[in-house]
């Protein structure tokens, strides 16, 4: 290879790359307008499918409002911002008006499909009737919800603090929720797996229950599809093995324990029927602390350590510190064994469509 052709080599790599470095920042900018162009068109989907996921419920009936719903976030993340939202959905299972100042989601490319609150959000869910002044108010601390598996129903999980719920008697207090929730397959239906932790419940004074410290855990599976929750669809949820499985109910108020399970389902006129098994601890301090406080009569608090004793007889094998209660729910009653001791609310189902 002689000298005149390696300088010519040389020369034309030199001229290669030269080449090369003038088109590069074009290339990139035309990266940037390609990127940014995708984003700007997801974020119209976002937008365009949380108004039509609003239009659509609006035709259900339910009554959704807000201010205003913009989408920001460039260039890694699109943050949807309501401002002043309000959502009062059209079903009798939930017949609140559920609120916020505003609220932040977000999602980001790396986890597209997983919406999450961004920001801390303050959330009031109150009764739609002003004469009845129950409201629940909570600062949401965590929110999760899971959109990457389209067709199937989303699951997610919630973190709250600072509860209280107020209506005119007074008022319950806890310090943090969990809750979370996920689809699940059984027996060729789908259900919904839900689980609640409820920490340091504080009550309304009382002579019988400890004022503060209560723990509430309980863990549902909701089989098959209830639909809106119309008379309808609750029908042929119903009819097609339709049923609520509390798989663990777990109570901790001093003195009180509470521990079962019980499975929830609807008669034919679509009324609540159930049956559970519950031990109980501390009974007999209550009826004591009952009487003394003057809510027991003596007389009442004789015949109900009657049926406590009666119960006791029958599971001999147990500790003498707890009680298995049997209890169902059958012809508008709560019934502990075979005696009525309590009224249920007639459930009024919205009309189909």
């Amino acid at each position: 290879m002689t000298r005149q052709s390696l300088f010519t080599r040389s020369k034309d790599f030199w001229h290669r790359q030269q080449r090369w470095q003038r088109r590069l920042p074009v290339l990139l900018i035309a990266v940037v307008v390609i990127y940014g162009g995708l984003w700007w068109t997801a974020a119209w989907q976002i937008q365009t499918l949380a108004t039509d996921w609003i239009d659509e419920r609006r035709q259900r009936g339910d009554v959704i409002t807000y201010e205003t719903l913009t989408v920001k976030g460039f260039p890694l993340a699109w943050n949807v911002h309501l401002l002043q939202p309000s959502w009062q959905p059209n079903n009798v299972l939930w017949p609140e008006v559920l609120g916020s100042p505003e609220v932040h989601l977000s999602t980001s490319l790396s986890d597209f499909g997983m919406v999450t609150l961004s920001r801390p959000a303050t959330v009031t869910l109150s009764q739609k009737q002003p004469a009845n002044a129950a409201r629940l108010r909570a600062d949401v601390t965590d929110f999760r919800l899971n959109l990457q598996q389209p067709g199937s129903q989303p699951s997610g999980k919630l973190r709250a603090r600072a509860l209280e719920f107020e209506w005119p008697a007074g008022s319950i207090t806890a310090k943090e929720l969990d809750f979370t929730w996920q689809v699940a397959t059984s027996g060729g239906q789908n259900s919904q797996e839900l689980q609640l932790d409820l920490s340091d419940i504080t009550l309304p004074d009382s002579p019988v229950l400890s004022s503060g410290g209560g723990q509430v855990s309980l863990a549902v599976d909701v089989i098959g599809d209830v639909g809106d929750c119309r008379r309808d669809s609750m029908a042929a949820w119903r009819d097609n093995g339709g049923v609520v499985e509390l798989r663990r109910l777990a109570v901790d108020f001093p003195p009180v324990t509470l521990n079962g399970d019980a499975t929830v389902t609807l008669d034919q006129d679509l009324q609540l029927a159930a049956a559970g098994r519950f031990d109980v601890g501390g009974v007999d301090t209550v009826i004591k602390s009952a009487v003394q406080s003057g809510h027991l009569t003596p007389r009442a608090a004789a015949v109900a350590q009657f049926i406590i004793t009666g119960l006791r007889m029958k599971n001999k094998n147990r500790s003498k510190q707890t009680i298995e209660l049997p209890l169902s729910i059958q012809a508008g009653k709560i019934w502990l064994g075979p005696v009525a001791i309590a009224a249920v609310p007639r459930l009024r189902w919205a009309p189909p469509k």
